[in-house]
């Protein structure tokens, strides 16, 4: 197991993470709800239905949805400092891939990609943030939860006056370097806070948490734009409960659970 660096921490450091932490996440978060206002010119430029469009931001809440469960499994085995990065990294690509001049298919791929290394930052940030702060817990994810919350609600209104004045990618361009900073600075700021240990990857739990928490992301994602009882909206959610109680039951009966839903018992 390994020995993590929180205890030689400055409160300089701490500070610095929490900042880098806040700017990645408000970044990130910004694209999760940005694309509801950019769909009409995405949509003319590609030449696509709106239907087909939508799933630029479906697909993104889908993905979110697989890999969040699977982020708890990362942080326990692999350093934080580098999986950090990683996610950083992710979002970078994918978003770079959004703006280059490709097919449809492609820019759905680059979201896609987006959308892992966003799961990767939401999850680890709060955990890491716990972490490094285990007196003052409720007051750093207060602002935290307040920077998080309050984004998603003004990305669209930001998304309208940026794809009206400078058009439908320069949205891209601004998390793209606002990101590249958030990654050269984490290089310097980051340590490795969270203890690792070496575990087996549970396939069972996760192929389970896949259609668990994609059927009921695909399901909700869907009930604004489609009927409730359509095939993208009654089976996915259907499908995503069942999964979901299945998967309960998985981690309840493991030693080492895939996601230790236990603690919802308290």
């Amino acid at each position: 197991m390994s020995h993590p660096e929180q205890i030689s921490l400055s409160d300089r450091r701490r500070a610095l993470i929490f900042a880098n932490i806040m700017l990645s996440c408000i970044a990130t978060t910004i694209m999760a709800t940005a694309l509801t206002t950019a769909l009409p010119p995405i949509v003319a430029d590609l030449g696509i239905t709106m239907q087909t469009g939508q799933w630029l931001t479906s697909g993104y809440s889908l993905a979110m949805g697989i890999v969040m469960p699977l982020t708890a499994f990362l942080i326990t085995r692999f350093p934080t400092k580098p999986l950090y990065l990683a996610g950083a990294a992710l979002f970078i690509v994918g978003s770079l891939v959004c703006v280059a001049p490709v097919p449809f298919a492609v820019i759905m791929i680059g979201r896609v990609v987006q959308a892992c290394g966003n799961g990767l930052l939401m999850s680890m940030a709060q955990v890491v943030l716990m972490t490094i702060y285990p007196d003052n817990r409720g007051t750093i994810m207060g602002w935290y939860g307040l920077a998080v919350g309050v984004t998603p609600v003004i990305a669209p209104t930001l998304s309208g006056l940026m794809v009206d004045a400078f058009g439908w990618r320069s949205i891209f361009y601004l998390v793209i370097g606002v990101m590249a900073l958030s990654l050269i600075a984490a290089c310097f700021v980051f340590g490795n806070v969270l203890k690792t240990s070496k575990r087996s990857f549970d396939v069972l739990s996760f192929a389970v948490s896949i259609i668990a928490f994609g059927g009921v992301t695909l399901g909700i994602g869907n009930i604004g734009s489609m009927p409730f009882v359509s095939t993208t909206v009654l089976p996915p959610l259907v499908l995503g409960a069942t999964a979901s109680i299945w998967f309960v039951m998985l981690q309840l009966r493991r030693e080492r659970p895939f996601l230790d839903v236990r603690i919802l018992r308290n």
